[in-house]
C-alpha cells in the first residue's frame, strides 16, 4: 500500500491518525475534502470540528517518516488549522510535495506556516485558490524551504506591494518554477516582476501569468526583463488581453536576448492580429520549440506558412485553432509544422554521427526505414535536405530512394 485517499468521507479520525502513524508502507496521503466544517452527505455531525481533525491527522503524520506527498485540497485549515499542519511537517525528512488548494487560508494562517521549514525535502507547495496577499510570508516560506523549486500562488488576492514583497526580494533566485495566474496583477506590481525576471540571479525556468487582465500597456516591465534573462524556457500569458503592441515587445525582447533560452510561449485567448502573429513567427521561430497562438484574431495564414518554409526553423510545434484562418491556410500550417518536427526529431537523433556539410550522413538510411511510421521526416529530407538524399544514393544505390531512381 503507498497510496491512500480519502475524498469527501466521513473520517474515524482517532483510527485515521492512528494508520497514519502505523504504517509506514503509505507515501502518499490524500485528505482531499475530507477535513471541513460541515455536516456530511447523510446528515450526520462531525465528530469533532475541523481544526481537532486536522490536529490529529498531523500529530499521526509526525510518526510516519515515509510519506512523500500530502494533500489537503478544500479542506479547513484557516489560521489555527496553518498552525497543526506547520508542527505535523516540520523537520518532516521525507515530504516532498504539499498542497493545500483552497482551504480557506489567509495571510495569518501562512505567517505561521512560513515560521519554520516545511520538511527538509519540500520541492513542491500549492497554495493556490486562497486568499493571500502578503508576499513577505510567500517569500519566508520559499526562503526557509531551500530545496523548493515549484510554487503555485495562482487564484489569490496578491496585491501590488505583496507582488514587490515576494518578487522584489529574492522570491526567484531559488524557485524553477511559478504559476502567478489569475492574481489580477496591476501594470506597477509588473515593474517588480520585470526587474526580477532580468535579475542575473533569477532561476526561474516557467512562468504562468495566465487571466491576469493584462493589455498591451503592462508588457513594457515584462518585455525589458525578457531583454536580458537567461533562465526562462517557458512563459504562458493565455487569457490576457494583449494585442499586438505588446505582443511585438515579447517578440523583439526574445528575438534579441543571445542568451534566451526561451522554449515554450503560450498566448491563446488573446487579441491577437496579424501583424503581432508575423512579428512573433519572424523574430522567434528559431528559438521556440513550441507556440500557442489559438483563439487570437489571426486571418493571415499565408505569410506565417512563409516563415515556416525557412530552413532554420525551430519550432516543432505551432497552435493556431480557433483563428478565422482560411482551412487551406490552416492545413499548409500544419504541414509545415509536422514536417520540421519531424526532420527535426531525426536530426537530433543522430547528432553523434559523422556529418556532411553539417548533418549526419547516416540520417538518410533511418528516414528511409521509418517512412510507414513518420512519412513527414521523408518530405522534409526531401524539400530540405535533398544533398543527403544525393550524397546517400551516389555512394551506394537504393532503391528505395527516389532520387536514385
Amino acid at each position: 500500500l503507498t497510496v491512500v485517499e480519502f475524498r469527501d468521507e466521513f473520517l474515524n479520525v482517532r483510527r485515521l491518525a492512528h494508520a497514519v502513524a502505523k504504517n509506514t508502507h503509505i507515501t502518499e496521503l490524500n485528505l482531499i475534502q475530507s477535513i471541513r466544517d460541515r455536516e456530511t452527505r447523510d446528515s450526520r455531525p462531525r465528530s469533532a470540528p475541523a481544526h481537532d481533525v486536522l490536529h490529529l491527522c498531523m500529530e499521526g503524520l509526525r510518526h510516519n517518516t515515509s510519506i512523500i506527498s500530502l494533500d489537503l485540497t478544500e479542506t479547513t485549515v484557516r489560521a489555527s488549522g496553518a498552525a497543526f499542519v506547520s508542527r505535523g511537517v516540520q523537520q518532516h525528512p521525507k515530504l516532498k510535495h504539499l498542497r493545500l488548494a483552497r482551504c480557506l487560508l489567509q495571510d495569518e494562517g501562512l505567517r505561521r506556516m512560513s515560521a519554520a521549514p516545511l520538511g527538509k525535502e519540500l520541492i513542491e507547495l500549492d497554495i493556490s485558490g486562497n486568499t493571500l496577499a502578503d508576499g513577505t510570508a510567500i517569500l519566508q516560506m520559499v526562503l526557509n524551504n531551500p530545496h523548493l523549486v515549484s510554487l503555485d500562488i495562482s487564484n489569490n488576492s496578491l496585491s501590488m506591494k505583496g507582488m514587490e514583497q515576494f518578487v522584489g526580494f529574492g522570491g526567484f533566485h531559488s524557485l524553477e518554477k511559478c504559476d502567478m495566474s489569475r492574481n489580477n496583477i496591476r501594470r506597477d506590481a509588473l515593474q517588480s516582476l520585470g526587474t526580477a525576471l532580468g535579475d542575473q540571479k533569477c532561476r526561474l525556468k516557467e512562468l504562468c501569468l495566465d487571466a491576469n487582465e493584462m493589455m498591451d500597456c503592462t508588457m513594457e516591465s515584462i518585455s525589458f526583463g525578457l531583454l536580458s534573462n537567461s533562465s526562462l524556457e517557458k512563459l504562458s500569458l493565455n487569457n490576457n488581453y494583449l494585442g499586438d503592441v505588446g505582443v511585438m515587445k515579447i517578440a523583439i525582447s526574445i528575438g534579441m536576448n543571445p542568451n534566451s533560452k526561451m522554449r515554450e510561449l503560450r498566448l491563446s485567448g488573446n487579441k491577437i492580429h496579424n501583424a503581432g502573429a508575423i512579428s512573433l513567427m519572424k523574430h522567434t521561430s528559431n528559438i521556440l520549440v513550441k507556440l500557442d497562438l489559438s483563439g487570437n484574431r489571426i486571418t493571415d495564414g499565408r505569410s506565417i506558412c512563409k516563415v515556416l518554409r525557412k530552413d532554420n526553423i525551430s519550432m516543432r510545434e505551432l497552435s493556431m485553432t480557433r483563428n478565422p484562418i482560411p482551412l487551406q491556410h490552416s492545413h499548409e500550417i500544419e504541414f509545415w509544422t509536422r514536417l520540421n518536427a519531424s526532420g527535426g526529431r531525426q536530426l537530433l537523433s543522430n547528432s553523434g554521427d559523422s556529418k556532411l556539410d553539417g548533418y549526419s550522413m547516416n540520417v538518410w538510411p533511418k528516414v528511409l526505414s521509418r517512412i510507414s511510421e513518420d512519412p513527414n521526416g521523408l518530405y522534409y529530407f526531401l524539400i530540405r535536405k535533398p544533398e543527403l538524399c544525393l550524397s546517400a544514393s551516389s555512394t551506394e544505390h537504393n532503391p528505395y530512394c527516389p532520387v536514385s531512381q
